[in-house]
């Protein structure tokens, strides 16, 4: 009896710990967090003309619509001037997906999403720009708001 409750406790921990670590999401390598937050914001580059691009949030992640005919390769995304996402490629549509999560602040951190027990530690999508580092211009993307995220506004 004592042999099968031992047994019992150890699967239950055993599933507990499974179960526990998988919802902690993925970690994000620490090479690629320090190579973001050596990245300064180009506060001095001047802005391009804004191209027809829309930042929607979904969840834990963006959505990058493009709608212009022109694809935007090697661009940095900066998520409301302090956390960077360096983008290989903003391609024409809507397949663009940014994980919130990947984008980092200079102190090597990512950008709060909220939980489901704590939604209010997540920050809200302001402003999105993009940065091109070989013409060393900024764009301004529209971003839209979700009305169902907990903010100061609504």
């Amino acid at each position: 009896m004592k042999r099968m409750m031992t047994a019992g406790t150890i699967l239950f921990l055993l599933i507990a710990t499974v179960l526990l670590t998988g919802c902690a999401g993925a970690m994000i390598p620490h090479d690629y967090k320090v190579a973001l937050s050596n990245l300064p914001y180009p506060k001095d580059a001047p802005y391009g003309k804004n191209p027809d691009i829309v930042v929607v949030r979904e969840g834990t992640n963006l959505r990058i619509v493009n709608r212009t005919p022109w694809a935007y390769p090697d661009m940095q995304l900066w998520v409301n001037q302090l956390f960077v996402y360096n983008n290989p490629s903003v391609n024409i549509g809507t397949n663009n997906i940014v994980p919130l999560p990947e984008c980092i602040n200079l102190y090597e951190e990512s950008y709060p999403v909220g939980t489901f027990l704590r939604p209010e530690r997540g920050y809200p999508v302001v402003l999105a720009e993009l940065y091109d580092p070989k013409a060393k211009m900024k764009y301004r993307l529209n971003v839209q708001p979700v009305r169902d995220d907990p903010g100061i506004f609504w």
